[in-house]
Order: structure tokens, then sequence, then C-alpha cells
């Protein structure tokens, strides 16, 4: 959107791009960004800060559109500080209507059942080494939906 060399004058916003789920985006929709920015406090505890803004563009591929709909992927040009847009700092990001979006969690309890041998793997002469070993705390990385997070186990409770 914003060449090398652009100047002041000729900057444009940032722009945001994904798939459309669900609801139709216009031009000139009020819109936030959740979880937003992320900063630790004093404290060293997660801060999320959203993000809120406005649309001045809708593109698919290299067509400028008026509104968008579920389907295909699109991109948001935003009234944002294009900085923070770059480098995909906002991967994993939910945009949508202020106050639709989900909470934000920075703490989640899990339920969960570890497999007792790890599958697919050739089994040798040693069959230890396949064993899967029980939780500690720990960094673990989580897949949810297309994106990978790192998170930390804090305490692990044995309920059987």
């Amino acid at each position: 959107m914003n060449k090398p060399g652009a100047t002041v004058e000729t900057l444009k916003g940032g722009v945001v791009g994904g798939s459309i789920l669900q609801g139709i985006l216009q031009i000139g929709d009020e819109i936030e960004i959740r979880p937003g920015l992320m900063s630790k406090d004093a404290n060293g505890n997660l801060k999320c800060t959203s993000i809120k803004s406005r649309i001045v563009s809708l593109l698919a591929e290299k067509n400028d559109l008026l509104y968008a709909v579920p389907g295909g992927l699109i991109g948001v040009g935003l009234l944002v500080d294009p900085s923070i847009t770059r480098n995909d700092r906002l991967v994993g990001n939910v945009l949508g209507f202020p106050g639709q979006l989900p909470e934000i969690y920075t703490k989640i309890d899990v339920s969960f059942y570890l497999l007792k041998r790890l599958i697919g793997a050739k089994t040798e002469a040693d069959s230890r080494s396949h064993r899967i070993s029980k939780i500690t705390t720990e960094t673990l990385k989580f897949n949810v939906g297309s994106t990978e997070t790192p998170g930390r186990v804090t305490e692990v409770k044995d309920v059987r």
C-alpha cells in the first residue's frame, strides 16, 4: 500500500487481510480489532489494547469494492498507523464491529488427555523413547484454528 520512499502526504493507513466469516463490511464502517496491541504492565501481566478504526477501502485481488461478503480473501484499508499492520503483527487477531467481538482471555483452564505413545513414529529397540512424558510447568505451543500461539503451563492438577 505504502511504497518505499513515500512522502508523508501520500501515506495511506494500514491494511489488514483475511477472510470474512460472517456479516458484511462496507467502506465507512467503524471496526474494532481484538486482542490488538499486547504489552506487559509494571507487574509483568499481559495487557491487551483493542484497536478501533474506520474502513476506508476494501480490495479483493486488485479490485476496489464498496462492500465485502463472506468468502475469499479481502484487504481492509484502515485509518491506523501503517506500522501497526506491517510484518504480520496482527496475525491471529479478529476484526469486527465494536461490542460484537468475543472476550479476550489471558488465562484458561484446560482438561486434557495425553496419549501413551507417539503415534506414527517407528518403534526401535528402545520403545521408551517414544513414550510421551507428563506435562509440567513449561511453555507449550497451542494451535487454535490457523493460529499458533505459545502458552505457559503454570499448574498441573492430576484429577483421576
